[in-house]
């Protein structure tokens, strides 16, 4: 329930945005002119861009730190292999 009505209050912002900005815009990039098209649309599309760029890189750093937490986790336990044997070897000396 929460999630539709914040879902139509969106709607209804983006919707009174693209209304209230209405003027032509042309962005040049690297010196190459693109086709005009509507503030509203150029801000919208920047602002959904950067969302997914932004979900990729936290994507790609997720996936960096669960690889490391294996390769962590993989050389703890030989770690922890390493120091019970070495605690049986000194038992076994003590006898």
């Amino acid at each position: 329930m929460l999630w539709s009505v914040l879902a139509i209050a969106l709607f209804f912002l983006l919707f009174s945005f693209v209304l209230e900005n209405p003027v032509e815009v042309t962005l040049t990039i690297l010196g190459y002119p693109l086709a005009p098209a509507s503030l509203s649309a150029v801000v919208i599309t920047v602002f959904l861009l950067g969302g997914v760029v932004g979900v990729f890189s936290g994507m790609i750093m997720v996936a960096r730190f669960r690889v490391r937490h294996v390769l962590l986790k993989r050389k703890n336990e030989q770690l922890e292999t390493e120091v019970k044997k070495l605690r049986m070897n000194a038992l076994k000396g003590l006898s």
